[in-house]
């Protein structure tokens, strides 16, 4: 059986061979690091309104974001969100074999964030 391999987050989201390929000539782009003002701020919206839970509930990275960017009033990408969540211990979970965006087993207070 194969290791499992690690899963790469860029910018804009979680980076796959599949996803590279699909990107040709854009895929450099794809594998820049998140910023970590971007991080910092999706660390301080899931420190405040998540709560880690057993089941995968399916909010995505690319949903979750919004809900991130309202709350500090500036554009976030999915990948400085899927990063925050890894460094907070979040297990990533992609979406499906040809997405960028990752779920994960967390819940938020949507009274809290007005979502």
């Amino acid at each position: 059986m194969a290791a499992k391999q690690e899963i790469q987050i860029g910018k804009y989201g979680l980076v796959t061979p599949q996803i590279l390929e699909k990107a040709g000539n854009n895929a450099q782009s794809l594998q820049k690091n998140p910023d970590e003002h971007e991080v910092n701020l999706c660390s301080q919206w899931l420190s405040l309104f998540s709560t880690p839970q057993k089941r995968i509930n399916y909010y995505s990275s690319y949903g979750l974001k919004h809900n991130v960017e309202a709350w500090a009033n500036e554009y976030i990408p999915s990948g400085a969100l899927i990063e925050a969540a890894k460094r907070l211990g979040y297990e990533i979970i992609q979406t499906d074999h040809r997405s960028m965006n990752a779920c994960f087993r967390l819940s938020y207070d949507r009274d809290a964030i007005g979502g």
